[in-house]
C-alpha cells in the first residue's frame, strides 16, 4: 500500500503548491478538532459558574471524621482553634456527643462538613504563625505567592485545610491541566492566568465577555469549517487534474503501442483501465484527507481528554485498540474482493463496446436479448463483488460505535458508583463531546483500508499498462528516410503472429513507381506484408528496406508520413467530412481538400446530397454516409496525403461500377511516379499492375504480369478463372 501512495505522490508534484496548501488546511482543521468542546466548556463555565460546587468538601473527602471531631474539641493547634470558633451550638453538641465514640452518625458528618465549607468561603485563613508547624504543599505555596481572590481564595483555603489535616481529610489534587500550568515559568503562567481570568472572572462576567465567549462557539466552528472546506477544495482540485493527467498519459502510452498489443487486448479492458485512473481522485481527496486530518484530530482530542480527566480518559480509551481487530480482519477480505472488481468492469465495458459498435449485426440477427443477457450477467457479477466490498467496509463502523459507547458507559459508571457528585459540569460536557468527537476520525480511519484497497485495485492496472514496453522500440539515433523514387526491398522476411507463422523467407523488390498487386487466398499473408512495410510489426527474421535504409532505423512517424493507406475496413471519425479528409494532411487548404474529393469522385455527393456540404458530420464510424461514400472519403484522404508510397487494400471494393471506373482512373493518375502496393481480391482491378505477386501459405509462389501468369496456368490462373466463372453464373 505504501508503494501505491508513493506513486500517487509522484503524480501530485506538478501541483505541489495547492496540494501542500490543502494538506496544511487539513492539518490545521485536525488541530482545531477540540474547538467545539473547548468553546462549549468556556461558555458553560462563564454563563453558569460552579466554583463553589467544584471546590466544596463532600462527605467522601472526610477520611477520619472522629479524629477531626476530637481535634476540633480539644483544639491542639491554631488551625483547630480557628475552626472550633466557627462551630455553632448544634454542631458543638454533636461533636461533644460522639468524640469518644466509634460511631459516625449523620449528625456528626453534617456538622463537620458545615464547619469545613463555612471556612472555605470566609476570609483568608492563612497567617504565618497559624500555619508555622504545617507542611505546605508546593501548589499551596505557589498560590500564597500572590493575593488570591474569588475562586483562587476558596481553593487556597481548601488546600490549607488539607495540609493542616493530612490524616483526617482527603487531598483533592489539582486537575492535571492546572498542575501543568503551575509548573510553567512565572511569565507564561501570568499571561495564561490573565487569559483564563478574562474568560472566567470572579463575580458576574460583563456583557462584553459574555458576548465574546458565546460568539467563540460559532466563530471556532466557522474557522474549522473554512479550513475543512479549503482542505477538500484544494485536494479535489489536485485530484481531478492528476487523474486527467494520468488518463492522458495512459492514452498517449497505449496509442503508441504496437498493433500486436491491440490484437491481444479488448477495447473494454483498455476503456476500464483508462476510467480506472479516476481512482486517484478518491485517494487524494478522500484517503489523503483522512491521513492528514483525522490522526491529528485524534491526537488533539486524546491529549485534551487526558489533560481534563486522566483516569477517565485512560479507562475510556483502553477499549479503542479493540477497533483495530475488525479493521484488520475485514481489510484482508477487501483486498481479495477488490482484485476482481476491475476484471468484471472490463467485461461489462467489452459487452457494451461490442454491442454498440456492432449494432447493425445485433439488430439484423435479432441478438438484442442475447447481448442484454450478457450485459446483465456481467453487471450481476459486479454487484456481487461490490456487495462483498460493502459488507467488509461497513461492518467495522457499527463495531466501532459499539466499542465507543462502552467507553462512554464507563464514564457514567465511574461518576455513578466511584465518585458521585464530583463531576464538574463544564469539564464533563467538554469530555463527552471530545469522546464523541473521536468517533468520526476513528470511523474514517477504519474505512481507509477499504478506500485505499479499492483505489489501488482500479489504479494498479493503469500502472501495469504504463509499464508495458513496446516490442517496436524507436531508434535512438533515427536515420532520415528518402522514400521518393526509392525501391522497397523485402529481404528474407519471415513473420508470425505468436506461434502462427504467416510469412516464410519472402524476397521481393518493388521498384519506384511500380504498381505491385498482392494476390492470394485469405490468410496467405497479403495484409501482413503491408503491415510490415508500415512497421505495425517487425519481422521475426530478415529486414524491410526503403532506398537501402532498414525501416527499423527510421522513426515510425517519419516512415508513416511517407505512406498513404486506404484500408479494406474504412474508418471515419465522428467529425465533419472536411476534417475527415484533412486528416490526410493537417493544415491543407479548403481548395486542396475539395480537389482531393473531386479526384476520389466524392465532391458531387458531398455538395449535392449533403445539405451542409463539407461541414456535414459523418457520425460515429461514418453512419451518416453510405459504404461507397465512406470508401471514397478514405481515398480522398489518401490522395490529399500525396505520399510517395501508396497502399490500397481493395480500395474500390465498395464502389458501384460507374464510381469504380472513375475512381480507378483517378487512382491511376495518382499512382504516376509513386510506388503502389495493391492488395487485391477482385482481380479485375489489377490487370494493369506492373507486377502481380501471388502468395500461398505465406510464400511467394508466382511473380509476373497478368498475361504471363494466365499463360502459366497455375494458382493465379485458377483464381482468375474461378472468380470470373462466378461472375458469369451470377449474370
Amino acid at each position: 500500500m505504501l508503494d501505491y501512495l508513493k506513486k500517487v505522490l509522484k503524480l501530485v508534484r506538478p501541483y505541489r503548491f495547492r496540494f501542500a496548501l490543502g494538506v496544511v488546511c487539513g492539518f490545521l482543521s485536525g488541530v482545531l478538532a477540540f474547538t467545539l468542546p473547548l468553546s462549549l466548556k468556556l461558555a458553560l463555565d462563564t454563563v453558569f459558574p460552579t466554583e463553589k460546587a467544584t471546590t466544596a468538601f463532600s462527605i467522601s473527602d472526610i477520611k477520619d471524621p472522629l479524629g477531626l471531631a476530637r481535634k476540633l474539641t480539644l483544639k491542639p493547634d491554631a488551625v483547630s482553634a480557628l475552626l472550633s470558633a466557627k462551630v455553632d451550638a448544634a454542631a458543638q453538641q454533636a461533636l461533644a456527643q460522639y468524640q469518644f465514640s466509634n460511631a459516625v452518625p449523620d449528625q456528626l458528618q453534617a456538622a463537620l462538613l458545615g464547619v469545613l465549607n463555612l471556612t472555605l468561603v470566609g476570609q483568608p485563613i492563612y497567617e504565618e504563625g497559624r500555619f508555622r508547624t504545617v507542611n505546605l504543599r508546593p501548589e499551596t505555596r505557589k498560590l500564597l505567592e500572590h493575593t488570591p481572590q474569588g475562586k483562587d481564595l476558596v481553593r487556597l483555603n481548601r488546600l490549607l485545610l488539607e495540609d493542616a489535616y493530612p490524616q483526617e481529610l482527603a487531598s483533592r489534587s489539582l486537575p492535571a491541566s492546572t498542575q501543568k500550568l503551575q509548573s510553567l515559568p512565572p511569565s507564561v503562567k501570568r499571561m495564561l492566568d490573565k487569559i483564563f481570568n478574562w474568560f472566567r472572572p470572579t463575580g458576574n462576567p460583563s456583557p462584553t465577555r459574555l458576548v465574546l465567549v458565546i460568539a467563540f462557539i460559532p466563530g471556532a466552528m466557522l474557522l474549522r469549517g473554512l479550513l475543512t472546506y479549503l482542505n477538500a477544495y484544494m485536494l479535489n482540485w489536485v485530484g481531478y487534474r492528476v487523474a486527467n493527467d494520468l488518463r492522458v498519459k495512459l492514452f498517449d502510452h497505449a496509442i503508441r503501442l504496437p498493433m500486436g498489443f491491440f490484437s491481444g487486448t479488448s477495447t473494454g479492458d483498455l476503456t476500464a483501465r483508462i476510467d480506472g485512473a479516476m481512482g486517484v481522485v478518491n485517494t487524494i481527496n478522500g484517503s489523503f484527507a483522512t491521513i492528514i486530518r483525522d490522526p491529528i484530530s485524534i491526537v488533539v482530542l486524546v491529549v485534551a481528554l487526558v489533560v481534563m480527566q486522566p483516569f477517565l480518559s485512560l479507562a475510556t480509551l483502553v477499549v479503542f485498540p479493540i477497533c483495530l481487530v475488525p479493521v484488520i480482519i475485514y481489510g484482508r477480505k477487501l483486498r481479495k474482493t477488490h482484485a476482481g472488481i476491475h476484471q468484471r468492469f472490463a467485461g461489462a465495458a467489452n459487452v457494451l463496446h461490442e454491442s454498440f459498435t456492432g449494432i447493425r449485426v445485433v439488430k439484423a440477427y435479432n441478438l438484442e436479448n442475447t447481448v442484454v443477457d450478457q450485459f446483465r450477467n456481467a453487471v450481476n457479477a459486479i454487484n456481487s463483488f461490490f456487495m462483498r466490498s460493502v459488507r467488509a467496509s461497513e461492518l467495522p463502523g457499527p463495531l466501532i460505535e459499539f466499542i465507543g459507547s462502552m467507553g462512554v458507559a464507563l464514564i457514567f459508571a465511574y461518576f455513578a458508583f466511584v465518585a458521585p457528585g464530583q463531576a464538574p459540569a463544564g469539564d464533563l460536557l467538554a469530555f463527552f463531546i471530545a469522546v464523541f468527537g473521536l468517533y468520526a476520525p476513528f470511523k474514517n480511519l477504519s474505512r481507509l483500508q477499504s478506500q485505499l484497497s479499492l483505489a489501488r485495485a482500479t489504479v494498479e492496472p493503469v500502472y501495469e499498462l504504463l509499464a508495458q514496453q513496446t516490442s517496436l522500440p524507436e531508434p535512438v539515433h533515427p536515420k532520415p528516410l528518402q522514400a521518393r523514387a526509392a525501391p522497397i526491398h523485402f529481404e528474407n522476411v519471415s513473420f508470425s503472429y505468436g506461434e502462427k507463422a504467416v510469412l516464410h523467407d519472402i524476397n521481393l523488390t518493388i521498384q519506384p513507381g511500380q504498381l505491385v498487386a498482392l494476390v492470394g487466398r485469405t490468410g496467405s499473408g497479403k495484409t501482413s506484408l503491408a503491415n510490415l512495410l508500415l512497421r505495425f510489426y517487425d519481422p521475426d527474421k530478415g529486414a524491410v528496406l526503403i532506398g537501402g535504409t532498414d525501416i527499423r532505423q527510421v522513426s515510425s512517424r517519419e516512415l508513416r508520413s511517407n505512406i498513404a493507406v486506404v484500408t479494406q475496413e474504412t474508418l471515419l471519425f465522428n467529425d465533419t467530412i472536411r476534417n475527415n479528409i484533412a486528416l490526410g494532411r493537417p493544415g491543407a487548404t479548403d481548395a486542396e481538400i475539395e480537389q482531393a474529393a473531386k479526384n476520389a469522385y466524392a465532391h458531387d455527393f458531398i455538395t449535392k446530397d449533403k445539405a451542409l456540404g463539407y461541414a456535414t458530420p459523418v457520425g460515429e464510424r461514418g453512419v451518416n454516409v453510405s459504404g461507397g461514400q465512406r470508401q471514397r472519403l478514405a481515398i480522398a484522404r489518401a490522395i490529399l496525403r500525396n505520399a510517395p508510397i501508396l497502399i490500397l487494400d481493395e480500395a474500390t471494393s465498395s464502389l458501384d461500377t460507374e464510381s469504380e471506373r472513375i475512381v480507378q482512373a483517378a487512382l491511376e493518375e495518382l499512382m504516376q511516379g509513386r510506388t503502389t502496393i495493391c492488395i487485391a481480391h477482385r482481380l479485375s482491378t489489377i490487370q494493369k499492375a506492373d507486377v502481380i505477386v501471388v502468395l500461398d501459405g505465406g510464400r511467394i509462389v508466382e511473380l509476373g504480369k497478368h498475361a504471363e501468369l494466365l499463360k502459366a496456368g497455375r494458382i493465379y490462373a485458377k483464381l482468375y478463372q474461378l472468380q470470373f466463372e462466378r461472375i458469369d453464373n451470377e449474370l
